[in-house]
């Protein structure tokens, strides 16, 4: 939608930390979901209470959670959603592939029809959440 390139580059980038995309690329090349690296043995204690990034389990997860996601999302790759689809199978309430070929990341905020593909299916979900 190239109407909407001006009010995109106005409001990029916008949205995160500086250290959530250092987390980000930490994870990236450690290929693991773990936590802050904050570069030494002493600052990691400080902040996690042992010398390296505590590994998360997805498999301890126990709160429900609702996956929405495509096909062309930068940020979610295919083998990613697998290892939580698959470690937190128990407490997925939604796993909802966008059905729009090659929606990406951007697509979640800026696509024109964000509407009909995302905000009406996740109203409708929080509708019915626990009615079931």
């Amino acid at each position: 939608n190239e109407t909407m390139v001006a009010t995109i580059v106005q409001h990029l980038p916008a949205g995160t930390s500086t250290y959530t995309v250092l987390h980000f690329a930490q994870e990236v090349n450690q290929k693991d979901f773990q936590g802050f690296d904050w570069g030494s043995e002493e600052a990691n204690i400080q902040h996690h209470g042992q010398p390296t990034p505590p590994k998360y389990k997805l498999e301890d997860v126990n709160t429900q959670i609702a996956l929405y996601w495509g096909d062309n999302d930068w940020f979610a790759q295919a083998d990613d959603l697998m290892k939580i689809i698959m470690k937190c199978q128990d407490v997925i309430y939604e796993n909802y592939e966008i059905p729009w070929e090659g929606w990406n990341h951007l697509d979640f905020m800026y696509a024109i029809d964000v509407d009909k593909y995302i905000n009406t299916p996740l109203v409708n979900m929080l509708n019915n959440f626990g009615n079931e």
